[in-house]
């Protein structure tokens, strides 16, 4: 009876002793989740900032929510706004390297018909990019195995597995769109999708404008150009209001199809999100067609 009781206490030491060793890591957007999950899967907790049909564009976390970022192991940054005011109030209270920049060492490209006050600014939305999502994970894979050395091989190996859903995801996005929409222009609530798009050859334009909903003005031109290039669907996505969208359809005798720029699943959604791109651009084409 002794004996079982101290392999029953052994076992509740060492369960007590993995739950202290637990990693505590924080994303800032869903399309981040999935790669830190594969990659670290048990052997951290990986906590999301922005909260589940937050708008990115104006969410600011809030005082509980910093405090907690100050006890993190590691914190994955992508690059959003809110990040510039979060940096000075938590580099003095983390350890060196425990913020991580996973934007270092992609390819970005400057914002379209979005007047922010930086004329030069860089689109955020790189998670919408599979090739940045696969250096996403390598940062992810480098910081994990600097906390926990004795695991580096196995991140590695998981690192190598996830990029391999990732192209496996590229390769079947390309079969829907590569070569077929060349020139091609979609209308979106917001422009968020340029990372996504600009492989295949297709351009954006965005009813919102300078991040706010569009005056009487701005709406006459963008008819104009509707107009023009036969656009019959406008792409909305949940984190943003679709009044504007709804009042155009009603104008351009429109389809509205959404199109959600933050895939928690990333690779389900990814592939889902090109799936609706696929019927918009489609219905597009139609539009085109001389009437007989």
């Amino acid at each position: 009876m002794r004996y079982i009781f101290k392999i029953a206490s052994a076992l509740i030491l060492l369960g007590t002793l993995c739950c202290a060793s637990e990693l505590r890591l924080f994303v800032m957007v869903p399309p981040q989740l999935e790669s830190v999950r594969k990659i670290a899967k048990d052997s951290a907790s990986i906590e999301l900032l922005l909260p589940p049909g937050a708008n990115p564009e104006n969410f600011s976390p809030t005082a509980k929510q910093i405090a907690a970022l100050s006890g993190a192991d590691a914190i994955f940054l992508i690059g959003l706004g809110f990040e510039t005011m979060l940096r000075p109030r938590l580099e003095n209270r983390l350890q060196p390297g425990t913020l991580r920049d996973c934007r270092i060492g992609m390819k970005l490209r400057q914002m379209e018909n979005h007047e922010h006050e930086d004329k030069t600014h860089a689109d955020p939305h790189v998670w919408l990019s599979p090739d940045n999502m696969m250096i996403h994970a390598k940062h992810v894979t480098e910081t994990l195995s600097a906390l926990r050395p004795e695991n580096a091989a196995l991140y590695q190996e998981r690192y190598q597995a996830y990029c391999l859903e990732l192209q496996n995801l590229k390769e079947m996005i390309d079969l829907l769109l590569k070569d077929k929409f060349q020139g091609k222009t979609i209308l979106t609530q917001h422009p968020a999708f340029g990372y996504f798009l600009d492989p295949y050859g297709i351009s954006q334009i965005a009813i919102e404008s300078g991040g706010k909903e569009p005056g009487a003005r701005h709406l006459s031109r963008l008819l104009t150009q509707v107009k023009e290039e036969n656009i019959a669907v406008i792409f909305v996505q949940p984190q943003f209001s679709d009044k504007p969208a709804r009042a155009l359809k009603q104008r351009m005798q429109a389809e509205i199809i959404s199109l959600d720029p933050l895939p928690e699943v990333y690779c389900q959604d990814l592939y889902e999100m090109a799936q609706n791109l696929l019927r918009g651009l489609t219905l597009n084409d139609a539009a085109n067609q001389p009437q007989r």
